[in-house]
Order: structure tokens, then sequence, then C-alpha cells
């Protein structure tokens, strides 16, 4: 190999490697690590106190969304094709909150800046993965303060699978802080804990 092309492939493998660590998941789902992420982290630990004293959802003075929101809408569930050479572990599910309106800026600022995300876009919240054989959507999260797996099931499911644009229903979600990034499996949520009322 001649000096020439090493030189490019170590420009190459650094240019992957910075954008690997920039961006997380896969597909459309990328989620964007935020600035300073390892900073904002130290601070936040370093100071002891509370990142969202109301807990409603907000957008916090380093640009993390967080906190809990109760929305009213519908559900919405498609299949989402896992082909040979995907990103991807399955073909699966995927079930999504359509909100019909809210007057939380906070929210239509997050979902509208993630346009083309597997996850969230304009107007809907991903939930996880419908399994209907098992009467759940199941969900995987991440957060500073650890993953998590969870599920709507029982009468919360019952209320979602029921609700429709002229029958809506409304859900509590809540995204804790999130100052890293790593890969998004295909029945992740950027929430967690689901109150369906």
């Amino acid at each position: 190999m001649s000096r020439f092309t090493y030189i490019i492939s170590l420009i190459l493998v650094w240019i992957i490697g910075v954008a690997a660590g920039y961006y997380v998941g896969y597909d459309h789902g990328w989620e964007k690590a935020p600035k300073n992420s390892a900073t904002n982290q130290q601070t936040n630990n370093q100071t002891g106190t509370p990142n969202n004293t109301d807990n409603v959802f907000r957008k916090d003075a380093n640009g993390n969304y967080l906190g809990k929101l109760t929305l009213t809408g519908y559900l919405d569930v498609q299949t989402r094709v896992c082909n040979p050479g995907d990103m991807c572990g399955e073909t699966v599910r995927y079930a999504s909150f359509i909100f019909t309106n809210s007057d939380n800026e906070a929210i239509k600022e997050f979902t509208g800046t993630m346009q083309g995300n597997s996850y969230i876009a304009g107007d809907r919240v991903g939930l996880g993965c419908q399994q209907a054989d098992r009467s759940r959507i199941f969900y995987e999260n991440f957060a500073d303060s650890g993953y998590k797996s969870g599920e709507i099931s029982g009468a919360d499911y019952e209320k979602l699978v029921s609700s429709t644009r002229n029958n809506p229903v409304q859900i509590t979600i809540n995204r804790e802080l999130y100052t890293s990034g790593q890969g998004a499996s295909d029945c992740y949520s950027h929430f967690r804990d689901f109150d369906v009322i």
C-alpha cells in the first residue's frame, strides 16, 4: 500500500469514527448526541440539583429534552420491515401515538426536529413494538439513570388499541435526562413509564 493510500485510509477511518460518535442508532432512527454531553453530565452530577424540578416536558439549558407530558391522540401501528443488510434485528409492528394537539412548545420542537427519525417525528411519538399475541406494547429506553425495558399492557393497552382520531385517549409520557447516545433497538422509544388515562 502506498503512503498516499495509507493516509487516505486513516482519514476515512477517522471521519467514520467521528460520525459514529456523533450519531447513534440506525436507519432513520439516529439520535443526535448533544454537544458537550460529557461536560453537561459532569456538571449535573457535581451540582446535585434536579434538572427539572417541576417535571414538565421542556428543553433544559444544555439543549436536552426531558420531563413528563400528557398528550391527547390515538394509536397508529405500522409494519417496519427489516430487509437483509439493514441495520435492524427483525421486522416489527411499531406503535406510535399520534397527538392531535398540545400547548407544550417543547414537544412540538422535539418532534419537529426529529423528522425522518424512526421513533419520533412531527406529530408522532414512538411507543415501542406492538406484540398483539401478548396484548402489549414492548419498549426499550436509555437514559443517564440507566437502561429500562417496559410494556404497556392490560387496560392501558386496550384503551390504546381502541383509540382513533374520533375516539382519542390521553397518555402521559416521560423522557429522563439523556446526555449520551448509543445504538437503538427495533423496539426503542425516546420515552418511558407510559400511563394511559
